[in-house]
């Protein structure tokens, strides 16, 4: 089956949204906040006027995190990956916070990973949880057997996702920007 990755950067509040494909991975996002410099107030620079007028987007910068859905695999999940070898453990080992925990936390670029499934049902079954013999939750079940754009990191292996559904994650990212106006 044909997998379709895209990446979706919101940078909010502003409300540009820019689509490329692209695989990356993340770090963890207190490590990002830890580097970054403190905050300063607003001054002139602030302005929309002087924005339009003078910044250009080379100079726009915003923090984000790769995989901002990923949540951590199962144990039992992990010891399978573990006997592949001590690279694929290091690549899935790891989840982020809810999106609007790292909304929160002033990361305003978010990607998704994305899988097409017009007809629903194509990615209910992964193989990983079958080999680790771990039980899917109902809720999961039910999103994937519905027709649409899922959000999975690795395809039968590293599925748990704080949205399966594009469109699920679409809403928690307006939901927190609707809540958390300019």
């Amino acid at each position: 089956m044909r997998r379709l990755a895209f990446v979706a950067l919101f940078l909010l509040p502003p409300g540009i949204f820019v689509a490329t494909a692209a695989d990356q991975s993340s770090a963890p996002i207190a490590s990002i906040a830890k580097t970054l410099p403190a905050a300063r107030n607003c001054d002139a620079h602030c302005n929309p006027d002087w924005m339009d007028a003078k910044l250009r987007l080379d100079q726009m910068q915003a923090v984000a995190t790769a995989e901002s859905y990923k949540q951590r695999p199962d144990k039992s999940l992990m010891r399978l990956i573990r006997m592949g070898g001590k690279d694929g453990v290091e690549a899935l080992d790891y989840g982020l916070p809810s999106l609007a925990a790292q909304l929160d936390g002033d990361v305003r670029g978010v990607q998704f990973d994305v899988a097409y499934d017009p007809k629903g049902g194509a990615y209910k079954n992964p193989t990983g949880a079958s080999m680790a013999m771990e039980l899917l939750p109902d809720d999961y079940l039910q999103e994937m057997a519905k027709p649409g754009f899922k959000v999975i990191h690795v395809l039968d292996v590293d599925y748990r996702s704080s949205c399966l559904a594009l469109a699920d994650c679409l809403k928690q990212v307006a939901q927190w920007s609707a809540a958390h106006p300019i």
